[in-house]
């Protein structure tokens, strides 16, 4: 639809055919844009609930915890829901990395102080 509107100096029915779009496709788009359904301006409601909840946890609640605060302020929503809309919003949880063992200095002392091993 933005290619149409940012090109209005080509027909919208030579814009479609080009980009093999069929017209009743594209009129549809534009007829819920226009009107979208009650789902769609559920699901925006209740993504600025996930997003107030997600940015005031500092961004470390994921679904689970997300969908759990929904829960307690009394909005009931399956949890599936909650993951759809966070990953549309890109909206991710914070999660633990494994760490990673490291020597500071190859040449240092064996692993095991006092076993014998690493002597030559």
């Amino acid at each position: 639809m933005r290619f149409v509107k940012d090109h209005p100096q080509h027909s919208v029915e030579l814009v479609l055919r080009v980009l093999g779009i069929a017209s009743s496709t594209f009129y549809g788009w534009l007829a819920q844009a226009k009107n979208p359904s009650r789902r769609r301006l559920a699901d925006e409601q209740l993504l600025a609930e996930i997003v107030d909840i997600h940015t005031s946890s500092g961004g470390t609640y994921g679904s689970p915890r997300v969908h759990a605060m929904l829960r307690r302020r009394g909005i009931a929503v399956g949890r599936k829901r909650v993951e759809r809309l966070m990953r549309r919003a890109g909206l991710q949880g914070a999660f633990l990395r494994k760490k990673m063992a490291y020597s500071l200095d190859a040449a240092g002392p064996p692993r095991h102080a006092g076993t014998g091993s690493g002597q030559p």
